[in-house]
């Protein structure tokens, strides 16, 4: 018998399409190595759900903190929230050419808050 999964989240989420291009730029803390540039697949109030190529050298795991530097979608302004966020679930399929990310933000400012709905907002009716 199949286990049923329980929804964690607790605000909705905008989910993003392969053709708006949604993508971040991530560092990570402590590494001497250079942005990497990452694809939204969703995003609400509270994290973001993010894909990287599976042959990037990056290494991440449960409980990693990141910075995400800036979000862009095609065709839009980018936001830079320089927001701290913690890898809470990672989706790894090895016939899959990317590995799946789950994130939660980390002491998010009222100011970036705004910044963050106000770019959601834009994809609400898309």
């Amino acid at each position: 018998m199949k286990e049923q999964v329980r929804e964690r989240r607790q605000t909705g989420r905008i989910l993003f399409t392969m053709d708006q291009q949604v993508m971040g730029r991530i560092t990570i803390p402590n590494s001497q190595k250079n942005p990497v540039v990452v694809q939204v697949l969703n995003m609400s109030i509270d994290g973001i759900f993010f894909i990287i190529r599976s042959v990037r050298d990056v290494s991440l795991k449960t409980g990693d903190e990141i910075i995400f530097e800036d979000i862009q979608g095609r065709d839009r302004k980018p936001i830079r929230p320089q927001i701290k966020t913690k890898i809470v679930w990672i989706q790894d399929d090895p016939d899959s050419a990317y590995t799946g990310f789950g994130s939660k933000f980390l002491d998010v400012e009222s100011r970036t808050l705004d910044n963050l709905e106000n770019f959601m907002g834009l994809y609400q009716d898309n």
